[in-house]
């Protein structure tokens, strides 16, 4: 009952700032409650825990992930910093992966799971509309419209945007002629239209993929999908860095804004004139030149905003380049190179790579139709993330990162036998 009462106030939850530290409520105090509770319980029924999750292998990438974040901790610029971020990642982790795969063991609680997450975010994207339309759905009134609800136009978007693939699992599984059904088939037209005037960039390619990635699931393209993916970031990132490339690439101060403007502000991405994707660069920057000073360790979990700014490249410098509301580095690869080393992204990333293929394996495992269409469908939330986490940082945020964690718990639950009569 807490673990779902935890959901079903995930999307109400509100970010509250009390002496500088963010605080989500009233989801982050159910949150530890939750986390305390189910430690007590893992530690009392430790043989069944170890029957549910020993045989996936995701267990074992996720744990030494937690396992460097502590070790590169205790080189922290910051101690008190990275440790309060390391707690972070491991309540998440424990909640809502573990909690997910060992709670939700049946068909029909995925269901009720999806049912509680899918209600109340409902309701908050009929507020945003409502608002958004005494706006005259503009541009740049979006944020205003969310607040205090989400903190910005681009935390909605990637959430509702991962959320999408379960609205299609929920009108395949509703009967005909219900009012769950009827309900379901109105949430998806008015999904897409809120997902459209989100105007977040990685929302919008996010749901474009993922018809593109149910060919290459089908095909068993992944591993070489991942290997050309790999080798054209390798092959242009070494071009960049050899003889400072990168320069080439600097935009006029002058006309690098913030665009009000839709058309304006996608024209500008293309001409490098985009103050959003301008100030990527410049701490992707920055973070890869840290990086070579701390190479190892990294800076320690939760300080790359801390340190970042003596790396930065000047001719890529904005307008919002102050960085007033500490944001990060906007790619959670180059977060980890940043505050865990070179050996935070080697983990980071073979978890990724290998979390993708896991997937493909599992698809193409299930005998169920329906198992083998929510896998997809999970796999299409998944994959919304992890795009969009190259481009901000999510892992650790109240209803983007606890959403990812939910999906790889489901995983692991398709990974074992689901008797039919729990259909």
């Amino acid at each position: 009952m807490l673990y779902f009462l935890m959901l079903f106030v995930i999307p109400f939850s509100i970010e509250y700032d009390f002496s500088n530290s963010i605080i989500d409520l009233p989801s982050e105090p159910l949150l530890i409650l939750f986390a305390i509770l189910f430690g007590i319980y893992c530690l009392l029924n430790y043989k069944k825990v170890q029957e549910k999750i020993n045989i996936n292998p995701l267990i074992y990438f996720i744990a030494l992930h937690l396992i460097w974040t502590y070790f590169s901790t205790i080189f922290s610029t910051n101690i008190i910093v990275s440790i309060k971020t390391s707690i972070v990642k491991t309540l998440y982790v424990l909640v809502f992966y573990l909690g997910t795969a060992l709670f939700i063991h049946q068909f029909k609680k995925i269901k009720k799971l999806i049912w509680v997450l899918w209600g109340p975010t409902f309701l908050t994207i009929v507020y945003a509309l409502i608002i958004h339309s005494t706006y005259n759905f503009s541009f740049e009134s979006i944020n205003k419209a969310l607040h205090p609800i989400y903190r910005n136009h681009v935390n909605y978007g990637v959430f509702i945007t991962m959320l999408f693939p379960f609205l299609i699992f929920l009108n395949r599984q509703c009967k005909a002629q219900t009012i769950p059904k009827l309900f379901s088939q109105i949430s998806i037209p008015i999904t897409l239209v809120a997902i459209y005037f989100t105007y977040t960039r990685g929302a919008w390619l996010g749901l474009l993929i993922m018809p593109i990635y149910y060919i290459v699931l089908k095909l068993r393209w992944t591993k070489s999908i991942l290997i050309i993916v790999s080798f054209i970031i390798l092959s242009f990132g070494s071009y960049l860095f050899y003889n400072n490339n990168y320069q080439k690439f600097a935009p006029n101060f002058s006309t690098t804004i913030y665009h009000d403007k839709l058309s304006a502000h996608l024209n500008s991405t293309f001409e490098m004139e985009d103050m959003s994707t301008v100030e990527r660069f410049y701490r992707w920057l920055a973070s890869i030149k840290m990086s070579k000073e701390n190479l190892i360790y990294g800076v320690g979990p939760g300080n790359f905003t801390d340190n970042y700014k003596p790396y930065t490249v000047a001719s890529y410098q904005t307008y919002i380049s102050e960085n007033e509301e500490k944001s990060t580095v906007h790619n959670y690869f180059l977060l980890m190179l940043a505050e865990q080393g070179l050996v935070g992204l080697i983990i980071y990333t073979a978890f990724v790579f290998y979390l993708l293929m896991y997937i493909e394996k599992l698809y193409h495992t299930q005998i169920n139709k329906e198992y083998k269409i929510a896998v997809l469908l999970i796999a299409c939330s998944i994959l919304a993330f992890l795009f969009n986490n190259t481009l901000s940082d999510f892992l650790e945020t109240n209803k983007v990162g606890s959403l990812f964690w939910i999906n790889i718990g489901l995983l692991t639950i398709f990974s074992n036998p689901i008797k039919e009569n729990e259909h």
